[in-house]
């Protein structure tokens, strides 16, 4: 409790200037409603410079989803993000670290750490989305994925959650589909090499 209320006092005052609607760096004006959004999420043209046919980006419906937790009020749910982020980071990262180790004098500073990490800090100052949450969901793939060369031993609970988590991560950057693929290349070789061994055996 003390770490997180002390990691409370430091994103406050390091947000001081941060109340109210957000703009600027790598993060677009928000509008005013959820419905500004869907619109432009479903619009086949989009009054861009010259005009745009091009598609939305997903995360554009993922942040209107995520706005009715606030009845619709992007704007405040952007500021929102923005100021319990680095809670919820150093919420996850702890959850991880309780799997390795059972001290709290390790675990709480660790996880403390992360979330004020100058990858952390930087990503809020500057308005990446992306990055932030990235960092956020993190440490929960890791859990979901400890027992990734025996996956296909996974309930299918968990690969719904595993799938869920990605498809997040993947609506607001393409980064988190090259790792996957990657992990997925790397456990298909070594199961194949694993059933080559025992056929040969």
């Amino acid at each position: 409790m003390l770490g997180f209320l002390t990691l409370v006092v430091v994103v406050l005052i390091n947000s001081r200037n941060r109340y109210g609607a957000l703009v600027g760096g790598a993060l677009p004006i928000s509008p005013a409603g959820a419905t500004d959004l869907w619109r432009t999420y479903f619009e086949s043209w989009h009054q861009v410079g010259m005009g745009s046919a091009t598609a939305t980006p997903p995360w554009v419906a993922v942040t209107a989803i995520g706005s009715l937790i606030v009845f619709g009020k992007v704007q405040f749910f952007i500021t929102a993000f923005f100021l319990l982020c680095q809670l919820f980071m150093m919420w996850s990262a702890f959850n991880l670290l309780k799997k390795v180790t059972s001290n709290n004098w390790i675990s709480v500073p660790a996880a403390f750490l992360y979330s004020i990490s100058p990858v952390a800090v930087t990503a809020v100052g500057t308005g990446r989305i992306a990055t932030l949450l990235i960092l956020i969901v993190a440490p929960f793939l890791a859990l979901l994925l400890k027992d990734w060369w025996s996956i296909e031993s996974y309930s299918w609970r968990k690969i719904f959650a595993i799938s869920l988590l990605l498809s997040l991560l993947y609506a607001f950057t393409l980064m988190s589909f090259l790792i996957a693929f990657i992990a997925a290349i790397v456990v298909a070789f070594d199961n194949f090499e694993q059933y080559l061994i025992h056929h040969d055996k």
